[in-house]
C-alpha cells in the first residue's frame, strides 16, 4: 500500500459537508484536476451525503497465473490476497473506499461482507462504478454507498 504522508484533516472535511459536487468539481478543474469523477454512479441509499478522504482502488481483469496466490490469502477466513482487502484494511474513520471498476457494473465490488468490513473500520462510505452485491441490505448499514448498479456476482 501507498504511505500517504499528508491526510486531509477532519476539520477541512467538515467544511465541505455543505458544498455541492458542482462547486467542488469547478474548483478542482481550475487547479488542473480534470475528470476526477465517475460517470453512471447512483446512490444505493438515497438521502445520504458523502464527504471523506479517498482510499482508491483500481480493479483489473483477473489473471489465471495469479489465481493460486490470490486464493491462499493470509488475512484469514473469507479474505484473500487481493488489493481490495489491503485497501479495506487501510481504511480509517472518515475514509471513503473509491473503487474504479472500469465501469463494469456486472462485476461486484463487494456485498454484505465488504460492507460489514467498511462499517467496522468506521469509514464514511463506498463509491464505485462497478456493481454492488446485496444492494438490498445497503440501507441497513447507515452509511452511503454509490455504485454502478446491482449485481448478483461475487
Amino acid at each position: 500500500m501507498v504511505d500517504v504522508a499528508v491526510r486531509v484533516s477532519d476539520e477541512l472535511l467538515k467544511k465541505y459537508e455543505g458544498v455541492s459536487n458542482a462547486t467542488v468539481l469547478g474548483a478542482l478543474s481550475k487547479r488542473g484536476y480534470l475528470k476526477v469523477f465517475m460517470s453512471g454512479v447512483k446512490s444505493l441509499a438515497p438521502g445520504r451525503r458523502l464527504v471523506g478522504r479517498a482510499v482508491t482502488l483500481r480493479y483489473l481483469p483477473s489473471r489465471p497465473d495469479l489465481q493460486e496466490h490470490v486464493t491462499r490469502g493470509s488475512h484469514g477466513e473469507g479474505f484473500n490476497e487481493t488489493p481490495r482487502w489491503d485497501a479495506l484494511e487501510e481504511l480509517t474513520p472518515g475514509d471513503v473506499l473509491v473503487a474504479d471498476c472500469m465501469g463494469m457494473s456486472m462485476t461486484s465490488t463487494g456485498g454484505d461482507v465488504v460492507f460489514s468490513r467498511i462499517l467496522s473500520k468506521k469509514a464514511a462510505g463506498l463509491v464505485t462504478d462497478g456493481g454492488v452485491r446485496d444492494g438490498h441490505k445497503v440501507a441497513r448499514y447507515g452509511y452511503p454507498v454509490y455504485g454502478g448498479g446491482s449485481t448478483p456476482t461475487i
